[in-house]
């Protein structure tokens, strides 16, 4: 699959906004315009060619940087055939971590088409036979399957790495999660801070 094409808005567009929401943020070759919505979301809008698609985040844009990810993530995610979004079912604070799956998923399944499909690292208990076991050694050798797993790993410092076909989205605190899956989000749609 191909990456779309997308180039960020200069401007809001709907609803006329107050200048004292706006938030304009530099990144690595332009400046994005965001909106800090009543909320406490931030908007955006993007395009795929003439199709204009509205975009909210949880992560403040202004944070953004402080969440390590490496370059080369976009293009494994964007060239994938299918992607597996998996985790640990047994962790704590589950709420956090689906929320920041959905986050993943809404772009690489809604915004680009890509067969998206959530799983666990290990059964659940009581298990769910519905719900398929997939982790990082399941698809090494495999360049059309990208596995994206989210991980608590206490202490940790919020990043985003990647190993072979194996993405894996880390947080010291669950909380956090979301945040990181935005950066990553963020990314995906062209938005490069």
């Amino acid at each position: 699959m191909t990456a779309l094409a997308f180039s960020t808005a200069i401007n809001y567009i709907g609803n006329e906004e107050p200048d004292d929401n706006k938030i304009i943020v530099q990144g690595d070759s332009k400046d994005y315009t965001f909106y800090e919505l009543e909320d406490g979301t931030f908007g955006i809008f993007v395009y795929n060619g003439a199709t204009q698609i509205p975009i909210e985040f949880r992560l403040d844009p202004r944070n953004a940087s402080q969440i390590d990810m490496e370059k080369e993530i976009v293009d494994q995610i964007l060239g994938s055939e299918k992607v597996y979004i998996t985790f640990n079912p047994n962790q704590e604070n589950l709420g956090d971590v689906a929320v920041a799956a959905a986050e993943v998923s809404r772009i690489t399944g809604k915004v680009y088409n890509i067969p998206t499909t959530g799983a666990f690292t290990e059964d659940s208990d009581p298990i769910d036979p519905t719900v398929p076991i997939k982790t990082c050694e399941d698809v090494i050798d495999n360049e059309e399957i990208t596995v994206i797993e989210i991980k608590v790993m206490e202490g940790a410092p919020s990043k985003i790495t990647k190993n072979n076909n194996c993405i894996k989205i880390i947080s010291g605190e669950s909380e956090d999660l979301i945040l990181v899956a935005d950066k990553l989000g963020m990314n995906l749609v062209g938005i490069n801070l």
